[in-house]
């Protein structure tokens, strides 16, 4: 692998990461729709582009480690699912890259692929804190309010959870499309982006500080209430007498969803994240030198996605959003510097 190949995988890599961890803390943040969407669509472009020159087996796989170590690290309390989708991701990319087949119909499975892969891991995780019971009593609540209408009843959850994935898998043929379009892009990017080229002068510095603080797995009282929590869900899960005392299936959700969420979000994500994270502690060390250059380019990647999204304001909508995603990656892949 030539230096500049080596130099802009990394550039391309820190990008990714720097989506995964601080584009996706600040959309889910502030609460925007369709977050999970918009990220895997970017990671679909990231994996595509890692993949235009100087490919090489295992060269994404490692790619996605990196950026799920850098993720670890800038944003700690990401959650278990998160990780997950992210390395399932780089999984698919590197083995749909990896067969040879064309660039253009790689990047349309990957783009298939890591929509859809969003948009069931959502429905699943809903349909585990809320339950089956769940889509029943939105049908019954949606088709109490039409019945005064005199309309019939009809299965809305089924019509709703066909349209989320239809958005999905739209998102990511466009997607797909896109990155797959990447190469053509690139060979009319130095005519298209004459005029817009910008230097980067600036000195780039990145730090990390880490906080430790006393582990709450070595209290017992954790391990009593996680147990306890654990027993009271296997109960309402299997249908035992723990739910008698109450007919309505609306207050029955929102004991089951309550539950979960609490033992979710306070015992088991804590403990899975402690296990993960001691698992990268030990990967970090085999790519020392490669995470703390990708956490010096971070800063970096900041000014070049700001330079690139003021340079292409000319352009309005959708067509901003393309030509800028398309010069952010020119200034990556063929860097002037």
């Amino acid at each position: 692998m030539n230096k500049s190949h080596s130099e802009n995988s990394l550039r391309i890599t820190a990008l990714w990461a720097f989506s995964e961890a601080l584009l996706g803390g600040i959309l889910h943040a502030l609460q925007v729709p369709f977050a999970g969407l918009i990220l895997s669509a970017f990671a679909v472009i990231c994996i595509s582009a890692l993949a235009v020159s100087d490919y090489h087996r295992g060269k994404i796989l490692k790619a996605t480690l990196l950026v799920i170590i850098v993720k670890a690290l800038l944003s700690p309390h990401t959650p278990v699912a998160a990780y997950f989708a992210v390395f399932l991701q780089g999984l698919f990319g590197e083995l749909i890259f990896m067969i040879g087949i064309p660039y253009f119909i790689s990047c349309l499975s990957l783009g298939v692929f890591a929509l859809l892969q969003s948009a069931f891991q959502k429905l699943i995780i809903l349909t585990i804190i809320f339950g089956v019971d769940f889509w029943k009593a939105m049908d019954e609540f949606l088709n109490s309010i039409t019945k005064q209408f005199g309309a019939e009843n009809v299965s809305y959850s089924f019509y709703i959870v066909v349209f989320f994935v239809l958005l999905h898998l739209v998102a990511g043929i466009f997607t797909g499309v896109f990155a797959g379009r990447m190469p053509q892009s690139l060979k009319n990017s130095d005519k298209e982006f004459s005029n817009l080229k910008f230097e980067l002068l600036v000195s780039f510095e990145q730090t990390i500080s880490a906080k430790t603080k006393r582990s709450k797995f070595s209290n017992p009282i954790f391990w009593i209430l996680f147990l306890l929590l654990a027993f009271i869900l296997y109960q309402i899960y299997s249908e035992r007498s723990l739910m008698a005392f109450t007919e309505s299936k609306a207050l029955k959700l929102l004991i089951r969803a309550i539950l979960v969420l609490i033992f979710w979000y306070f015992f088991l994500a804590p403990l899975l994240l402690k296990i993960f994270h001691r698992w990268l502690s030990k990967q970090q060390n085999k790519f020392s030198n490669e995470i703390k250059k990708i956490i010096q380019l971070i800063p970096e990647m900041k000014y070049i996605i700001q330079q690139c999204w003021n340079k292409t304001s000319g352009s309005k909508g959708f067509n901003h959003i393309s030509k800028f995603i398309r010069f952010t990656f020119y200034m990556l892949l063929k860097k002037t510097k």
